[in-house]
């Protein structure tokens, strides 16, 4: 079995850029992806804020797509599989992808986050996937559009809000406090696209109904009934399942949001992956020695 000096889980801007900048030094990597990536930046209808994109922004599907093309011009060996563990084996790890196990000197985890789920006692398990969602790529239209409760305050929220109406989906979307934590701009633009804003709602309650869902909405003492066609839920996000049992080793870098999740921005996920290779370079220098 091939021993690479650096094996990359994820390819984010985070895993790109580490792909990339492990490229430009010569090392002998390899980028692993699931089938269907899961990269925040998929979900982005606007990026502005990222290097040489040009006025008026790009999607943040046509972003990925030009990451990738980036990448694979640069060298980047890029393969598909599913990470479900890592083992330090005396100073190399394995990684367990699927039906391919591979060994590495050195590991960057840029694995990104994953959205927070409502808990079981607000709606059923079996309702995800089919009328509750957590990314809006993911709901089905077709002919008709529907109505849709959007459930969280933040920017992600607002911006997959913008993103369905945009599309022709009828969005409310559901703020539990008085203030949201989306940009002005994006408040503003999710407005101006029809889109509903209601604060103070806390969601009590989502069942399957013939046509839908039935939400139970609470607003001040008053409980509120009701009818969508789909709720999205932007409540936040969190870490993923560990890869590594004990405590992270030398040689594990963590970059991108999975590293900072409170800034999710794709142009400092970039840049931090390419700081994190040049870490695990050193380390593998220093440890070749």
């Amino acid at each position: 079995m091939k021993t690479y000096d650096l094996l990359i889980i994820g390819a984010g801007p985070a895993g790109l850029g580490a792909g990339i900048q492990a490229a430009h030094m010569g090392l002998s990597h390899a980028v692993i992806e699931k089938k269907e990536p899961q990269s925040r930046l998929l979900l982005a209808r606007k990026v502005e804020n990222f290097p040489l994109i040009g006025d008026g922004g790009r999607s943040g599907q046509e972003l990925y797509r030009s990451l990738i093309a980036q990448s694979r011009e640069s060298g980047v060996n890029i393969i598909t599989g599913s990470v479900s563990s890592i083992l330090n084996d005396k100073g190399i790890f394995v990684i367990a992808a699927e039906q391919n196990p591979y060994k590495a000197k050195a590991v960057i985890l840029a694995t990104g986050l994953l959205p927070k789920k409502l808990i079981r006692s607000i709606v059923p398990q079996e309702l995800e996937g089919k009328k509750l969602f957590y990314r809006w790529t993911d709901i089905p239209w077709g002919k008709r559009k529907g109505k849709i409760l959007v459930v969280g305050g933040g920017e992600a929220a607002f911006d997959q809000a913008c993103s369905l109406a945009e599309n022709g989906f009828e969005v409310t979307i559901a703020i539990r406090g008085k203030n949201d934590r989306a940009f002005d701009s994006l408040r503003r633009e999710a407005r101006a696209l029809g889109a509903s804003v209601q604060y103070n709602v806390m969601v009590r309650k989502i069942t399957e109904a013939d046509n839908g869902i039935e939400v139970l909405l609470k607003t001040g003492e008053k409980i509120l009934e009701r009818q969508y066609d789909h709720c999205l839920a932007a409540i936040g996000s969190c870490p993923g399942a560990s890869l590594m049992s004990g405590k992270t080793s030398p040689g594990i870098f963590w970059a991108g949001d999975a590293a900072h999740p409170r800034q999710k921005q794709a142009a400092i996920a970039f840049g931090d992956g390419i700081g994190r290779t040049m870490e695990a370079y050193e380390f593998i220098r220093n440890n070749s020695k």
